[in-house]
């Protein structure tokens, strides 16, 4: 008697992890786009996505957008909130703008929520500002300046560090690392709070600033 109750709830625990692919359903894809931008004399993109992933690389002479948004495939609440997002493209001055717009106000993600995926293609002499509220960057290869402002999650920057003079990165909770020049950083904050790492001693031109409210920075000078 002293042993049926464990056994009960390591039956269950066993059930319960069975049954949970069925349970979770699967993701699909329930739209994709690719579109295509002339650069022409822009020096900036701007990119303002509330909610989902953002990988920028450097490669060509134009902007290339792929965007995929994905549901549960059980949920048509998802795929109706997912045919009111649109990425807008405008022009102002020396930047070229890409926008996500048709979120909730609220902005959550959740198995009635698309999940969104853009992957983006820029010259390298480009410079990048990035607007997230919450999800995951990741920017590869780009020599222009890189600006990062993401309230929750995780951001990934991968530069040339020919290319860069400067690195300033601002987490308020969470963890902020600079590689493979730490010992060369000013260092600040205690434990995971108020974390942020300032170099300057860099001979390219190109500055790096990355502020993540609640999450990770990580920028990765490339040889």
């Amino acid at each position: 008697m002293l042993h049926s109750r464990p056994t009960t709830w390591l039956a269950a625990l066993l059930l319960a992890g069975l049954a949970s692919p069925a349970l979770a359903g699967r993701d699909e894809v329930v739209r994709s786009e690719s579109k295509t931008f002339n650069v022409e004399d822009a020096h900036r993109l701007k990119i303002d996505v509330s909610v989902g992933e953002v990988h920028v690389q450097a490669g060509g002479d134009r902007i290339e957008a792929r965007l995929e948004v994905t549901c549960n495939a059980g949920s048509m609440r998802c795929r109706e909130r997912a045919q009111r997002l649109q990425l807008e493209p405008t022009r102002s001055g020396d930047d070229v703008s890409l926008k996500m717009r048709g979120y909730d106000r609220d902005g959550k993600r959740g198995i009635n929520h698309p999940q969104v995926d853009l992957h983006l293609t820029v010259p390298a002499a480009l410079g990048v500002l990035v607007d997230m509220g919450v999800g995951e960057l990741e920017v590869s290869g780009i020599e222009g300046d890189v600006t990062v402002d993401l309230g929750v999650g995780e951001a990934r920057v991968d530069v040339p560090e020919s290319a860069v003079k400067s690195v300033s990165l601002d987490v308020g909770i969470g963890e902020a690392q600079l590689s493979p020049r730490p010992q060369e950083a000013h260092h600040s904050g205690f434990l995971f709070l108020g974390n942020e790492v300032d170099w300057r001693d860099g001979s390219g031109h190109s500055r790096i600033a990355v502020d993540v409210g609640v999450g990770e920075a990580h920028v990765r000078l490339v040889p």
